[in-house]
């Protein structure tokens, strides 16, 4: 079981996130490849970088993801998790990924703090990988 620790919003959707600088290509497996577009979008998230963020999308899923969690809601969730929770960020990591050629499935766990820093909760959901122009994006997600 592959699992990945990052910080994130709740998923888009999820996101989840799940969750970029841009997609990597500098892991040894396609997990290793799933994990750091993860990491990737987790860190752009918690440096309020919303473009970054985006950019670990496919093609497919960009208006969609972008419509489901819009530039302001992102910056304005951020701002208030940070203000409300002592500086923690929603954390999210994935596990249980599965790979099938250019297309992937990965198990999302959202943890959630409440306004004293603490865990208090969390939530499952799917991310879905697709690989595009060698490089693994984002291309859905949803609940379990």
């Amino acid at each position: 079981m592959e699992s990945a620790t990052c910080f994130a919003p709740t998923t888009v959707g999820i996101v989840l996130s799940v969750l970029a600088l841009t997609s990597c290509s500098g892991g040894n497996t396609p997990e290793d490849e799933i994990m750091a577009v993860v990491d990737q979008m987790n860190m752009a998230y918690t440096e309020g970088d919303v473009e970054s963020f985006y950019q670990n999308y496919c093609r497919d899923y960009i208006d969609e993801a972008r419509r489901g969690f819009s530039p302001e809601e992102f910056l304005a969730q951020l701002e208030a998790e940070k203000s409300a929770k002592h500086g923690k960020v929603t954390t999210l990591y994935v596990t249980d990924i599965s790979v099938d050629g250019d297309t992937a499935t990965a198990t999302s766990v959202t943890e959630l703090f409440n306004e004293d820093g603490e865990l208090n909760a969390d939530k499952r959901g799917t991310i879905k990988f697709v690989r595009e122009d060698g490089e693994w994006r984002v291309c859905g997600e949803g609940q379990s």
